[in-house]
């Protein structure tokens, strides 16, 4: 099992009063469906956490949306984060040596899921930590890879620089 295909995007319908939404999240995108009357198509909204890149695209249909999202997009920028197979590292073979970066494959008994996380190496936290929710550790995690963190970097050190440019 060295070479895990990122899971399928899982997505959830929300109605809020006439509103209708699709959400879904990758490990480093939010997703967001809803019916745009001014165009009369479907708008994807897709926001990235740690770059705080987004954008939106238009759709005849919501599952043509989804199918964008998974397939184009999701696949796409995850591509850069992930390095070519073989990568998946068995917790039981082997655990970062060091504080890190990493995507994890995660299975609880019924799901699955892949997720950005960081290794804690240090002598009282120690273990692969939950960056959604700040202080807990997945105890579920069965492969582990590095993330390419080089370009998450260097895009995350242009946006300063825009961002500084812009309060100038």
């Amino acid at each position: 099992m060295n070479n895990l295909p990122l899971q399928p995007l899982k997505w959830s319908q929300n109605n809020y009063a006439e509103i209708v939404t699709h959400t879904a999240k990758s490990p480093l995108h939010d997703y967001t469906i809803r019916y745009d009357d001014l165009e009369g198509a479907y708008l994807i909204d897709y926001y990235e956490r740690m770059t705080n890149e987004h954008g939106n695209e238009f759709f005849k249909s919501v599952d043509e949306a989804k199918n964008w999202a998974q397939s184009t997009h999701y696949k796409d920028k995850m591509q850069p984060y992930i390095k070519p197979s073989p990568t998946w590292i068995s917790v039981k073979d082997k655990l970062p040596t060091h504080h890190q970066d990493v995507i994890v494959y995660r299975y609880d008994g019924e799901q699955s899921s892949i997720e950005h996380s960081l290794y804690f190496d240090g002598e009282v936290m120690k273990g692969f930590g939950n960056v959604a929710d700040e202080e807990g550790f997945f105890d579920d995690v069965y492969y582990w890879q590095p993330i390419e963190t080089k370009a998450l970097y260097e895009a995350m050190a242009m946006q300063l620089q825009i961002s500084e440019a812009a309060d100038d």
